[in-house]
């Protein structure tokens, strides 16, 4: 299961003050929940997965899809 609302939100300020100090020059946020959580709105996985965006985090921040979910593997196709 992906997280809760309330777990989100919990999480959120230790992320934000890790971010805050690193400053990365990339971030990569792996997952719909991740890019939903520092884009700060709805995202379309299927859409916008490996496009960059600027975000107060980070001007390149980069989503891609999350690899333990199954559509992440069916686009990869047999082995």
């Amino acid at each position: 299961r992906g997280p809760s609302a309330r777990e989100i939100s919990a999480c959120r300020p230790w992320v934000q003050a890790e971010l805050k100090i690193l400053r990365p020059q990339l971030l990569i946020c792996v997952g719909k929940t991740a890019a939903q959580s520092v884009v700060g709105r709805m995202i379309n996985l299927a859409h916008e997965r490996g496009q960059f965006f600027s975000t107060p985090s980070c001007d390149q921040t980069i989503i891609i899809g999350d690899p333990k979910s199954e559509s992440f593997h069916a686009e990869l196709g047999p082995i």
